[in-house]
């Protein structure tokens, strides 16, 4: 277009809006590289934000398998502990009804023999009763005999029949001990 073909009211408004689209072209130029670096630097925040999350999730992911590994062991050991209690168990018990029978088969054992051995034990103080009730008179009438018997003799075997009395006191002396032993057995 000429300027000679236009109004002059037109090209004024023209030449405003070309310098108002270059001040416009001009703006987007200069501000579109603080936009591109604002862009960069968002998506380096974000790369960085990313990785940064990737590393915790490989973090908690290592973390997860050594508790699920911890885990697993204690259900193990936990295994392992109720059957050897179950086992403790059983075995007490088996040894609880092994002691029963045994105690049982003691007592039995002991009213047995406490049957089978009381009469002859009767029998034995019996005989005891009267061997005590027997002895002592028969121990003072032989020492009597003796003590009228003996005279103090008169050749030279003079000691060893002293040696021979006093042997049978000694004698005598044991078989009354023995006797009170026997008495309060």
């Amino acid at each position: 277009m000429n300027s000679t073909d236009g109004k002059p009211e037109d090209v004024l408004q023209l030449k405003q809006l070309v310098r108002h689209l270059q001040a416009e072209l001009n703006k987007y130029k200069t501000s579109q590289p603080s936009t591109y670096n604002e862009m960069d630097y968002e998506h380096e925040k974000l790369l960085e934000a990313h990785e940064e999350l990737v590393y915790k999730s490989l973090k908690a992911e290592k973390r997860i398998e050594l508790y699920e590994k911890r885990f697993k062991s204690l259900i193990s050991q936990r295994d392992d502990a109720l059957f050897a209690i179950n086992q403790h168990n059983e075995t007490k018990e088996t040894m609880n009804v092994v002691n029963s029978q045994q105690l049982e088969a003691l007592r039995l054992s002991k009213e047995e023999l406490a049957e089978t051995v009381r009469p002859e034990l009767n029998q034995l103080e019996t005989k005891l009763d009267d061997l005590t009730n027997q002895l002592p008179p028969l121990i003072s009438e032989h020492f009597s005999e003796l003590l009228q018997n003996w005279q103090p003799p008169s050749h030279p075997q003079t000691e060893k029949i002293q040696k021979v009395i006093l042997a049978q006191q000694e004698l005598i002396r044991i078989l009354e001990d023995y006797v009170q032993q026997l008495s309060e057995v």
